[in-house]
């Protein structure tokens, strides 16, 4: 492995990388996949939910060079895009206002249902409630709920009737709903 962040590599240093190998030698040999090589996998296929992550004020460049393989590989109506980042989301809204974003928080406080820049909120299971569920729905936006894992935690979130949970357990997910 190299002691590196991707943000710093060129895109023929990525190439050269070893995706594989850290999990098993039966991987070895496999590539980082490119945002648009799974984009093309996916296409008629599955939704995909993807997150920005910016490093160093990068965001703009991130959405656009994101958006642009959204467009490129003609996903965007299957595709959510979220940010911590309130500015990468205010950027993907104006590049494209017909793909779907979510800002991403852990907890609420203040005025959240008034949020124009993005279509929905995802919030930390830990932290939502009932009360702010229906509160985000009346206001036209989406509620996501991040990250529950246990079957107890993911019946919990279902009963409060968000649009979407994001979880490390798809499986248990698919048996409580």
């Amino acid at each position: 492995g190299i002691d590196n962040q991707l943000t710093n590599l060129n895109d023929e240093e990525i190439e050269q990388l070893d995706a594989g190998l850290w999990f098993s030698s039966e991987f070895e040999g496999e590539k980082v996949p490119k945002l648009r090589d799974v984009l093309e996998l996916c296409k008629g296929k599955i939704s995909l939910k993807i997150e920005l992550q910016p490093q160093n004020g990068n965001e703009v460049r991130l959405a656009e060079a994101v958006i642009n393989d959204i467009k490129d590989t003609d996903m965007s109506q299957n595709v959510m895009i979220s940010s911590f980042s309130k500015k990468a989301i205010m950027t993907v809204r104006k590049l494209d206002k017909n793909i779907i974003s979510g800002l991403i928080v852990s907890f609420l406080y203040g005025e959240y249902t008034g949020i124009s820049y993005a279509n929905g909120i995802i919030i930390n299971h830990n932290f939502l409630n009932l009360e702010q569920t229906n509160a985000i729905q009346r206001a036209g936006k989406l509620v996501y709920s991040w990250t529950p894992n246990s079957y107890e935690d993911l019946r919990a979130v279902n009963r409060l009737g968000v649009d979407g949970i994001i979880t490390d357990y798809p499986q248990r997910a698919r048996a409580v709903i």
